[in-house]
Parts: C-alpha cells; sequence; structure tokens
C-alpha cells in the first residue's frame, strides 16, 4: 500500500509561503496600500496614480513597481525612498529631495524632476525619456545605462555624475556643470552641450556625431576615441583635452584641438 505524506500544518504552511514571498521580493511581501503615506511606510506594487503628495515628508518611503503615474510629489521629502520598477510616467517632482534614493529602472517619462535635489540618487536603467532636470542638483548622481533621449538637463549640476552607457541622444546639456563626470560609452547624437563646464569629465568612445559644444569649457577633458563626426566645438574651449585619436590639445585651444 502506498504510504500517504501528511499535509503540511497551517503553520509549515504559513512559514513555507512567507519563504517563498521573501525569496521572490521582500518589499511587495510587507507592502501596505492602505496606509497613509509617511516616513517609511511600504506602497509597493500599490496603484496610486494621480496621487497628490506634494510638500510631505516621505522619507524612505517603498514604491518599488508602484504606479505613480501623472503623480504629484512635488516638494517632497524621499530622501533613501526606493522606487525600484516604478511608474512616474509624466509625475511631477519639482523641488524634491531625492538625495541617496533609488529609482532603478524605474519609468519616469515625461516627468518633471526640475530643481530636485538627488546627490548620490541611482537612476541606473531608468527610463526618462523627455524627461525635466531643469537646475536639478544631480551631484555624483547615477545614470547608467538610463534612457534619457530629449531630456532637459538644461543648468543642472551634475559634478562627478555618471551617465557611462547612457542614451542621451537630442538631449539638452546647455549651461550644466559636468566638472569629472563619466560619459564613457554614452550615446549623445545631435546633444547639446552648449556653454557647458566639462571640465576634466570623461567622454571616451562617446557617439558625439552632430553634438554641439558651442562656448563649452571642455579643458583636461577625455574624448579618446569618441565619434566626433559633424561635432561643433565652436568657441569651446581644449585646453589640454585628450582628443579622439589620443592627441594632448595645446593649453589655450579653442574652437580646434592644435
Amino acid at each position: 500500500m502506498k504510504k500517504i505524506t501528511h499535509l503540511p500544518t497551517y503553520r509549515q504552511a504559513f512559514f513555507l509561503a512567507l519563504a517563498v514571498c521573501l525569496g521572490a521580493n521582500d518589499s511587495l511581501c510587507f507592502a501596505n496600500c492602505d496606509a497613509a503615506a509617511a516616513p517609511g511606510v511600504n506602497w509597493a506594487g500599490c496603484d496610486k496614480a494621480g496621487v497628490d503628495l506634494s510638500n510631505q515628508d516621505l522619507n524612505g518611503m517603498v514604491f518599488s513597481r508602484a504606479n505613480l503615474q501623472g503623480a504629484n510629489l512635488s516638494g517632497c521629502n524621499l530622501e533613501r525612498a526606493d522606487f525600484y520598477g516604478a511608474n512616474l510616467d509624466g509625475a511631477r517632482l519639482d523641488k524634491a529631495e531625492l538625495s541617496n534614493s533609488k529609482l532603478v529602472s524605474a519609468s519616469a517619462q515625461g516627468a518633471s524632476f526640475q530643481q530636485v535635489r538627488a546627490s548620490h540618487a541611482s537612476f541606473s536603467r531608468a527610463t526618462l525619456k523627455k524627461a525635466r532636470f531643469n537646475r536639478a542638483k544631480l551631484n555624483n548622481t547615477h545614470f547608467y545605462e538610463a534612457r534619457m533621449q530629449g531630456s532637459d538637463f538644461s543648468e543642472a549640476e551634475l559634478r562627478e555624475a555618471s551617465l557611462e552607457r547612457a542614451r542621451a541622444d537630442k538631449a539638452s546639456f546647455v549651461g550644466a556643470s559636468l566638472q569629472r563626470a563619466v560619459l564613457t560609452e554614452a550615446s549623445l547624437k545631435n546633444a547639446d552641450f552648449s556653454e557647458a563646464d566639462l571640465r576634466r569629465a570623461n567622454l571616451d568612445q562617446a557617439k558625439l556625431k552632430n553634438a554641439r559644444f558651442s562656448k563649452a569649457i571642455l579643458d583636461k577633458a577625455s574624448l579618446r576615441e569618441a565619434d566626433l563626426e559633424d561635432t561643433d566645438f565652436t568657441g569651446a574651449s581644449l585646453s589640454d583635452a585628450s582628443w579622439s585619436d589620443y592627441r594632448r590639445c595645446r593649453a589655450g585651444s579653442v574652437g580646434v584641438c592644435r
């Protein structure tokens, strides 16, 4: 006779389900979509499209995989918040505090981050097409492999930021501060860096076809193996820059690497 195995007790079943849940995504396990927005609250996977949370303290809140399309988060304290995989398309985060926050793999197409403070935040692999970051403070922020075609970073601070392998074709960096920024292997075709400060920036192997650097500062910047086809350097300062062919531009070079 075949032996019948015992069914698990309720306690065993509970811990088995908990183990499976934790293995999948612990933030989703403990989400509470009915909780009021407050520091540390978990809204992982919740549908909060269009919600107005402007000017609230939401420090450390979890929004991973949440639907925040069209939400208003302007002026919020979102320091250390987790937006992993969240939908922020069309959302407003103007003047929000996002330092040390995580927006990895989030979608924020057409979102507004104007004058946001997001130092040491991560937008790696995020979709930021046509997003607005005008005058934002993004120093030491990561945009690794981010998709930000047509986005506006005019007058933004991006000192020591990482845009490695980002796709930012047709993006605007007019008047932006990009000192020591890393843009290696980034796609920046038709991007506008007019009057931007790129001192000591690394643009090695970047795709810069038809990009504009009119009156930009590229002193001691590195453009080794960069694609400079039809790139405009009119009036740009190129003192001691490393050129695409590994030449070192002479001190005082303007517009042309000499």
